[in-house]
């Protein structure tokens, strides 16, 4: 099992396919298993990089010390462990704020940047309507099971889970076999997301981006990609016309040429 000692963390990773270096970096409470159909992609051209975040996964779940900052050092440290120098580099949802951060603090180790179904913080952010938000969060008597699945529509279309149970079910057990996030974990990566603020420094950026969302994010509404698009400069914004929060693995097709053509231009 590959982890590389990062600080205080034992950060858990998989590799594969060799050439100029892809990070992915995925979001709240989730693992590198959410980019299952793009390492397959991927890695026949890139050499393909997924992790699990501090406080989720394999990798280790300290009391304290969580925000987007850290998990940037830590993605950081990462790259150094693997003598990677600049990477292309793609996040989703708060892997997206983790990326926005490695692009912001350490400007020079990243070659392109993908923020995918992300915001610059929840103070700028166009919300999630309360009945979502609601489903997310009320869930008090509820197995780890039937937390999950609650949480299907939130991140699918109601289409995708009517038309491709397989998949649905293949995320779920995903979830169901994986090790499970400690309460403070947990609560840990819930503060570093309510802590993040990059508005600011956004403009600041110089470097080629894709912001990537779709019409059918319910959790982050797309109206947050066209924000990041107006304030980063020379960005390009792609939104997929159907697809919900987890795009990259509904629309995944879609996904990979468009991500696949942004970093090949």
């Amino acid at each position: 099992m590959p982890k590389a000692q990062v600080d205080d963390v034992g950060i858990y990773y998989e590799e594969s396919g060799s050439g100029e270096a892809l990070v992915f970096i995925t979001g709240f409470a989730s693992v590198h298993m959410d980019w299952r159909l793009q390492v397959p992609f991927f890695s026949t051209r890139f050499r393909t990089v997924v992790l699990d975040n501090r406080g989720a996964g394999k990798t280790d779940k300290p009391r304290d010390g969580y925000s987007i900052s850290r998990f940037a050092e830590d993605a950081v440290g990462l790259m150094d462990h693997l003598d990677v120098e600049s990477a292309n580099v793609v996040g989703l949802s708060m892997g997206g704020m983790i990326a926005q951060e490695v692009a912001i603090s350490h400007p020079s180790r990243v070659r392109r940047l993908a923020l995918c179904a992300t915001h610059c913080g929840p103070d700028r952010s166009v919300q999630a309507e309360q009945e979502v938000m609601d489903a997310l969060t009320d869930v008090a008597g509820l197995t780890y099971e039937e937390i999950i699945r609650k949480a299907l529509p939130i991140l699918f279309t109601e289409g995708f889970i009517r038309e491709r149970p397989e998949e649905v079910e293949k995320y779920v057990q995903d979830k169901l076999n994986y090790p499970r996030q400690t309460y403070h974990s947990f609560n840990g990566q819930l503060q570093a997301v309510m802590g993040f603020d990059s508005y600011h420094k956004l403009p600041q950026l110089e470097l080629p981006t894709l912001i990537m969302a779709a019409r059918g994010d319910v959790l982050v509404p797309p109206e947050n990609s066209e924000m990041l698009a107006e304030r980063i400069p020379d960005s390009r914004l792609s939104i997929f016309d159907e697809g919900g929060h987890l795009f990259n693995i509904e629309r995944a097709d879609e996904f990979n040429r468009t991500l696949l053509h942004f970093i090949s231009d």
